[in-house]
């Protein structure tokens, strides 16, 4: 995974610019990403790897506006 530098334009109308810098390629900070896939507890999907849209909105609320033209 590349570390590419971003500098901010001083203007909406001024560039940003991107540089690849090989000293910010260092090791230590590669090592630090993991593929470990953290678990949420109030996910109830894949065994708590997928939030799904009923730990967000409550199944009474989606039974009760079932149909309706919500949004």
């Amino acid at each position: 995974m590349p570390i590419v530098r971003i500098a901010l334009p001083s203007s909406p109308a001024a560039d940003a610019v991107f540089a690849f810098r090989a000293q910010d390629q260092t090791g230590s900070a590669l090592a630090a990403v993991t593929q470990e896939v953290p678990t949420i507890s109030e996910a109830s999907g894949d065994s708590g790897r997928k939030l799904l849209i009923a730990d967000f909105i409550p199944d009474t609320w989606l039974a009760a506006n079932r149909g309706r033209d919500i949004l």
